[in-house]
């Protein structure tokens, strides 16, 4: 995925920017913020605002399902951005291709 990301920035313009898009909580910024610095082009971190270390964060993860979050995070981002394109690329571990089918 690295050489992959690296030829798209290259193919696209090295300016463009990226978004990493993570169902995971923000205690796992550090260790995420790390790999992806270490193996792919610079980019904006986006992680669920809510841990599964409280109760309140382990709730806000049970009623907001993974889908939900996706799509409504990729469309604040486009909203941030309303005139560019978007090269969505993800797997199948937290509902993308379905995100991507409703979007």
């Amino acid at each position: 995925m690295p050489e992959l990301y690296d030829w798209l920035r290259q193919l696209v313009t090295p300016q463009a920017p990226w978004f990493y898009l993570s169902a995971s909580p923000y205690n796992l910024y550090p260790f995420l913020r790390g790999f992806t610095d270490r193996y792919f082009p610079s980019g904006q971190l986006i992680l669920r605002d809510s841990s599964w270390m409280t109760i309140s964060g382990l709730l806000s993860n049970l009623t907001m399902g993974t889908l939900e979050y996706k799509t409504d995070r990729i469309r604040k981002v486009h909203s941030w951005l309303p005139k560019r394109k978007m090269i969505l690329i993800g797997d199948s571990t937290q509902s993308d291709p379905e995100a991507y089918g409703k979007l």
